[in-house]
């Protein structure tokens, strides 16, 4: 049992040393300020349905192609981020703190609030956006470096807006609505960090990456409120609590950058 165990950890010192020699691993860590960016191409099927129609009856044939409505929504945020690689692998990970939300286009969900001015502050609210992938430092073992990485993104979003109580006014068995969104993404990113070490494994360092979602995992817009009767309640604009259905194609953008401190061992 005793040569078993002197065999075991003459192993594991072994493989320790080895791991010493080549271990490739740097890390940041910090502030900096994310915009979130989400396009909506919306679907407006009973309208294009009675255009058609009256463009028929006018003409007796033909075909209708219809621009649809669109919206823009940007988030701009105080963002805190952490960085990892290890040899040619990294991934990245930061969270947003958005304060406003600020709406252009035509947006149809939103049409009737327009009219009670609800203002673009958003309260309790957070993006988490990450990336995991592959990059490349050059010049790694020198003070200065540069890291370029591209990798599959992932990203979450939830934000919430206290709605006017002259909105709230119109429904009378409601006491406060808020209006809630939620939103999880796939898409592609790329990632550019400067590092300068004026220790020999510490230093300080820019990172700036940027990230395009093109496929859309959860997409919720909801209300939350409280009836006059005291009970907490939800209301869902579609059937399946997912607003897809009713949307033509929607993609959004991620750039974040941020000032960190770096570390490398």
């Amino acid at each position: 049992m005793k040569k078993l165990f002197a065999i075991l950890l003459v192993f594991a010192s072994s493989v320790a040393l080895l791991s010493a020699e080549s271990f490739d691993m740097s890390a940041d860590l910090g502030i900096g300020y994310m915009n979130y960016t989400i396009v909506t191409e919306f679907k407006d099927i009973a309208f294009n349905e009675k255009l058609k129609e009256e463009m028929t009856n006018a003409t007796e044939k033909g075909m209708l192609i219809m621009e649809n409505k669109k919206s823009n929504d940007v988030y701009n945020a105080l963002a805190f981020g952490l960085a990892i690689k290890y040899s040619y692998m990294y991934a990245n990970i930061a969270v947003g703190l958005p304060f406003k939300e600020v709406k252009s286009g035509s947006d149809p969900l939103g049409k009737k609030l327009k009219a009670y001015n609800p203002g673009n502050s958003i309260v309790g609210s957070f993006i988490v956006d990450g990336q995991i992938g592959s990059g490349i430092t050059l010049f790694k073992t020198k003070p200065f470096n540069i890291f370029a990485g591209a990798a599959i993104g992932v990203n979450y979003i939830i934000t919430k807006r206290k709605l006017p109580q002259a909105f709230v006014a119109t429904i009378p068995s409601a006491k406060w609505l808020n209006e809630i969104r939620t939103s999880a993404r796939l898409g592609l990113g790329l990632d550019l960090g400067i590092n300068y070490y004026f220790k020999p494994n510490f230093g300080l360092c820019i990172d700036v990456k940027d990230t395009v979602y093109l496929i859309s995992l959860l997409n919720q817009r909801y209300y939350r409120g409280e009836a006059v009767n005291g009970a907490k309640f939800e209301w869902y604009i579609t059937q399946s609590k997912n607003i897809n259905s009713i949307i033509k194609y929607s993609w959004s953008n991620n750039v974040t950058a941020r000032l960190a401190l770096c570390f490398r061992y």
